[in-house]
Parts: C-alpha cells; structure tokens; sequence
C-alpha cells in the first residue's frame, strides 16, 4: 500500500513539474496565457507539418500536458485552501490563479482527441474507419467519446455520430484511457469548483468578526466582500470590518466600492 501511495505522489509531483512547460508558474495571467498558447500552437504546427512519427508524439506531450496542468491547479488550489484555514503563511495573490488556465487546457481536448485518434489510427490501424475519412471523421468521432463520458447517455438513447468503430486492441485501450481522462477532468472541475466557492463562502462568512479571514482569500474575495459591504441591511460593526478586510487586500477593483460606502455619513 505505502508503494502504491508513493507511486501516485510521484506521479502526481512529475505532472505538477511537467505542467510548468505550460506556464503554470507564472503568475502574470497575460505572460502565462501567451506561453499556453504559443506552446501549443507549436504542437499543432509540428502535428499537421511534421512526419506523422513526430505530430504522433508532440500529440502526446500535448495530451499529458491537459493533465498536468490540472494536477498543477489541484495543488495550487490546495494551497490556497490552506493558506486560507491558517495551516500556511503566504499571500495567495503571489500565487498565480490557474482557473482560467486550466479552462484553457480541458479546451484542448476537442482538438488533441481527434488529432491523436487520426494520428494513431494512421500509423497503427487501430480502428474500423470509412474510406476516405477526414478530420471531420475524427472530430465526430472524437465528440462520440465525449458523449460517453456523460453517463455514457450516447449509448442509452443509440446516438453515434461517426462512422468509426472499435477494432484492435491497442485501439480499445487507447479510447478507454482517453474516456477516462475525460471523466477524471470532469470529476476534477466539479470538485474543485465546488471547494473553492466553499472556501471563498467560509472565508467571507466570518470577516465581519476575523477580516484576516477573508484577506487569506486574497483577490477572489474582493467581489463577495464588496457586495456584503454594501449590503446596508447588515450592521454596522460588521461592514466596517468588512471594509477593512477589501483595505487588507489592496485589490483596485474594490476601490469604487471603498469610495462608495465610505461616503456614508454613519461610516
């Protein structure tokens, strides 16, 4: 047990270190977003241009980086999570905010899927395609898959969309790992959505009493705290402790609201 324990964290360790190819540690959102793209603007380059050998396995480095990626924002949300219960020191807005990034890279899947499923059926006869199929073969293919993994409703209600069927093995085994893929990125979203609306509703919930509270959210904060300070129907007491919370955060975006409440002869 203590192996496969070990296994996982070193695979999840490696994923997290490979996810910096992509920008992952960059906390600049516009610098991180331009290095995502430029990365796998090159991969799709060398994918279509290149000898099939070569887009076969940049496709791959592409397909493992989707993941990574999502490893890295599992870490970093846990992170923050811990900065916010006062389990870690450390300003969560000097950590870079990976939601939009790992938006990013789930995108990728609707281009990297068809591409790695034409790609490996072109070098290893791995499926049961029509003659003449096309990318768009594949891309419908692709979005079978994808049905799959909700439910798996595509074969309850007969809803195939391509042409292409299972053969060999090795393409058996590669839609299965694809499949799973797709479902652990979806149970992955979904909790880590949920955990970060939990932490950033807990965090607000006590500032009235603990604004420390809520600057441990640092930025994500902002917008919840400006609404509850304007709220006029809680007490006094606690919006101004709330206000001082959005001063402790320093976020501009507050400062219209700051301006606003402030304003008010009985604050």
């Amino acid at each position: 047990m203590q192996r496969v324990k070990h296994f996982f964290h070193t695979l999840d360790e490696f994923l997290a270190s490979y996810a910096k190819i992509f920008g992952v540690s960059i906390v600049n959102p516009i610098l991180r977003h331009f290095l995502f793209i430029s990365v796998y603007s090159v991969i799709y380059f060398i994918a279509i241009y290149a000898p099939e050998i070569f887009g076969f396995v940049v496709l791959w480095i592409g397909y493992i980086g989707v993941l990574a990626v999502g490893r890295a924002w599992a870490q970093n949300e846990s992170f923050r999570a811990r900065i916010a219960k006062k389990l870690d020191d450390a300003n969560p807005d000097n950590l870079p905010d990976l939601r939009i990034t790992a938006a990013l890279a789930a995108l990728q899947m609707f281009l990297l899927v068809p591409m790695l499923l034409q790609s490996s059926h072109s070098l290893f006869d791995l499926f049961d395609a029509p003659e003449g199929s096309t990318w768009k073969t594949w891309g419908l293919f692709g979005l079978d898959l994808l049905f799959r993994s909700f439910l798996d409703w595509s074969e309850v209600y007969g809803v195939h969309i391509s042409g292409v069927k299972l053969d060999a093995s090795g393409g058996r085994h590669l839609v299965m790992f694809i499949l799973l893929s797709i479902d652990y990125m979806i149970v992955q979203t979904v909790i880590r959505i949920v955990g970060i609306n939990q932490t950033i509703q807990e965090g607000v919930a006590v500032a009235g009493k603990d604004p420390e509270m809520a600057f441990r959210l640092g930025y994500r904060a902002t917008r919840k705290l400006s609404e509850l300070a304007s709220d006029k129907s809680n007490d006094d007491e606690s919006r101004i402790q709330m206000i001082e919370a959005l001063g402790m955060i320093g976020d501009v975006k507050g400062a219209p609201t700051l301006v606003e409440i402030l304003s008010e002869d009985k604050l």
